[in-house]
């Protein structure tokens, strides 16, 4: 018999999103790369210009177009762009939902709590990043191409072509889902042109629509000529780095889809069986050489990292108050639930292969599997690139498990460790912008503050980036040459609530520790000059 999560712990997580949801609405900074696509819904809101910021990889359209929406009714702001992502997170949910189970069947209440509680999914939900809102599209046309191989009707092939184009519009590997479509079509001897045509046409029509406007009105960006190419060309010409660099990201990512599914596998206990020797062996062959020379969580950067979530865009991270989230027993731990759910996976391989031959679980493992090729080989690898992977791995799992009052529990804990983890990035990157804000007004030129990628973004990257452009060739300029030249006054980090006494200190509550941390800034002392 299944068991269900309790109404109270339902009403609790509803609650904890809520609560994290208003005061990320209320703040007014960016998070990560937010000041990037911030200067992208600035264009389209206050002088009805559509353009890429230079640093930006994506292709945003789709993304910059839905947040102005969102400032528009509510105000230019970083409140207004995060609601418009909260928007597309609650509809990544119910997708999410909605396609964990087999057509016909309701899911349980309790489904996309499995989801929400994932530390990627639930931080990157109170971003305006392209990881969330690209995730709902993704999932929408998963979707709609289900129910069109169920149905076969012109309308639904069109409907999931267009979403995967919405797709595309945000992230370029949205081209890969309806490629991933005709591939399974052709492979189950069911391709014909007229469904290659419905299945393509509106996507393949953003795709030629958006390079067009792109290469010959727009114009190419200094992310797209450096990181996209050459960064990505000069690991596919080196073979050995090449190899190394996919085993990596492979074994990291397998790891990684282990541990947030580590709840899942304990309700998958039930009906285990002792994995073969064989797979055993295989599976410690392929992890161990990874885990020798990488060690314990965490394996990629950007959301999960030493010292709690979120991007740590500003030195000092050692004095950050982590509380167990920075403790080298949690991280040990985490490898070893890694560990431990893989173990389990392996045990009920059986039940997973009948669970991946319903037809449409074959259809979102082709598109998601397809989802993870461009960022393998790709300039660098992030552990959000994770993300359009995750709910169908979880979704596999849900087919196979029965979750119980154990996995109840690790599901709990991981949405612990979600909210408090986003709570703390929350508090302490207000702390930083208010330091940065106050060395500002004390006389520290804001461009001359070194105050994390996204104070300095938004000061100084349009500025310098337009001189870099007028004086070379966008390949010959350098990733942080658009800072502006001459020596910086002043820094910004963490640091020891009693130490010293720097130009600006705010100390800052973080659910992580009974103690208050504290972000400073610091005066840059010139060196004296050398012998």
């Amino acid at each position: 018999m299944r068991a269900r999560l309790p109404p109270s712990a339902l009403a609790l997580a509803a609650l904890a999103l809520a609560a994290a949801a208003l005061r990320a609405l209320l703040r007014d900074f960016p998070l990560d790369d937010d000041w990037a696509y911030y200067t992208a819904a600035r264009a389209l809101v206050e002088r009805g210009e559509l353009r890429v910021p230079d640093i930006v990889s994506p292709t945003m359209i789709a993304h910059t177009a839905w947040g102005a929406l969102f400032a528009k009714a509510f105000g230019l702001s970083f409140g207004a762009l995060r609601a418009s992502t909260l928007a597309l997170s609650a509809l990544a949910l119910a997708l999410f939902s909605r396609l964990s189970v087999p057509p016909g069947r309701e899911a349980g209440p309790a489904t996309g709590l499995h989801l929400l509680a994932n530390p990627l999914f639930f931080l990157l939900s109170f971003t305006y990043m392209t990881d969330v809102p690209y995730l709902a599209w993704f999932l929408l046309s998963v979707l709609l191409y289900r129910a069109a191989l169920r149905e076969d009707r012109a309308s639904l092939w069109l409907a999931a072509s267009a979403a995967a184009g919405l797709a595309y519009l945000v992230r370029q590997i949205g081209v890969l889902i309806p490629a991933g479509v005709v591939l399974l079509l052709w492979r189950s001897g069911t391709l014909t042109p007229r469904r290659a045509a419905l299945a393509l046409g509106p996507a393949l029509l953003a795709v030629g629509l958006h390079q067009a406007w792109f290469h010959f009105a727009h114009g190419p960006t200094w992310a797209s000529v450096v990181y996209n190419g050459a960064a990505t060309a000069a690991l596919l010409s080196d073979p050995l780095r090449l190899s190394w660099e996919v085993y990596r990201r492979l074994a990291g990512g397998v790891l990684c889809l282990g541990l947030f599914t580590a709840p899942l596998a304990l309700g998958a206990l039930r009906g285990w069986r002792r994995p073969g020797a064989g797979a055993a062996a295989a599976a410690l062959v392929f992890l161990a050489p990874f885990l020798l020379l990488q060690g314990a969580f965490p394996y990629f950067l950007n959301i999960i990292h030493e010292a709690g979530l979120g991007s740590p865009t500003i030195p000092g991270l050692e004095a950050k108050i982590s509380g167990l989230l920075g403790r080298a027993e949690f991280r040990a731990g985490l490898t070893a639930a890694a560990l431990g759910s893989l173990t389990v996976w392996l045990g009920r391989a059986r039940d997973l292969r009948a669970a991946l031959a319903a037809p449409e679980m074959r259809l979102w493992a082709l598109c998601s599997a397809l989802q993870l090729a461009p960022p393998l080989a790709g300039g660098l690898f992030f552990d959000r690139y994770l993300l359009p992977a995750l709910p169908f791995t979880l979704a596999l799992g849900l087919r196979v498990a029965a979750p119980g009052r154990a996995g109840a529990g690790a599901l709990a804990l991981m949405l612990a460790w979600s909210v408090f983890g986003t709570w703390d990035y929350l508090n302490w990157s207000q702390a930083r912008w208010d330091a940065s804000r106050e060395a500002a007004r004390l006389g520290v030129e804001p461009e001359r503050l070194m105050g994390g990628i996204e104070w300095n973004g938004l000061h100084s990257y349009e500025k310098g980036m337009a001189t870099a452009r007028a004086s070379k060739p966008l390949a010959e300029i350098g990733e942080w040459e658009w800072l502006p030249p001459g020596p910086m006054r002043a820094v910004v980090a963490f640091c020891a609530p009693e130490g010293g006494e720097p130009l600006v200190a705010r100390g800052y509550w973080t659910p992580l520790s009974a103690r208050r941390g504290a972000v400073c800034v610091e005066a840059i002392r010139p060196r004296p000059p050398g012998p």
